[in-house]
């Protein structure tokens, strides 16, 4: 299994690729917009760098796709990024399954406070990176409600739908 952790470097510059801006309109443009950054991210670190990488990971016979993969590095380990504005088991399965060849991370954009891993999940490698919707959009999103701050959330209802990850 690969070391999960990510230097805070690394960490600085994925979040200014995330809020350089501009603001955009929808979802769709924001995850369209920071994915063709983090390909040029990858590339400028010195990686392989491609959006869409299919990965080995099936689901229903379907292989999936990793939207940005950077591999190759001479001394680094690979780097597997799903970005996602709600909780997506898919996504998670995917990085789930990747962090035993890469490290993991999940750039979540969405309203919902983020779920509790607890450190035994096989969601546990997934490094989490919350972007605020608020800095991202010009206007605010539709959608439910943002839970509240003090509210416990877990990742139970995700869990119980893997559990052969």
């Amino acid at each position: 299994m690969i070391d999960p952790a990510i230097s805070d470097e690394m960490r600085r510059l994925i979040y200014a690729e995330i809020y350089r801006g501009p603001k955009v309109q929808s979802g769709g443009e924001f995850h369209r917009l920071l994915q063709r950054r983090l390909v040029e991210l990858g590339t400028r670190l010195h990686y392989r760098s491609e959006a869409e990488h299919d990965t080995p990971w099936l689901d229903q016979n379907r292989s999936g796709r990793i939207d940005v993969f950077w591999s190759g590095h001479h001394r680094l380990a690979p780097v597997s990024i799903e970005i996602d504005s709600t909780w997506k088991e898919k996504s998670l399965k995917k990085l789930a399954y990747m962090s035993q060849q890469s490290r993991s991370i999940w750039i979540y954009y969405g309203l919902r406070a983020l779920p509790y891993i607890r450190p035994d999940s096989p969601f546990a490698p997934i490094i989490i990176l919350r972007a605020d919707p608020t800095r991202l959009f010009h206007r605010p999103i539709r959608g439910r409600r943002q839970d509240a701050p003090d509210e416990q959330i877990t990742m139970g209802d995700i869990e119980e739908a893997l559990p052969d990850i």
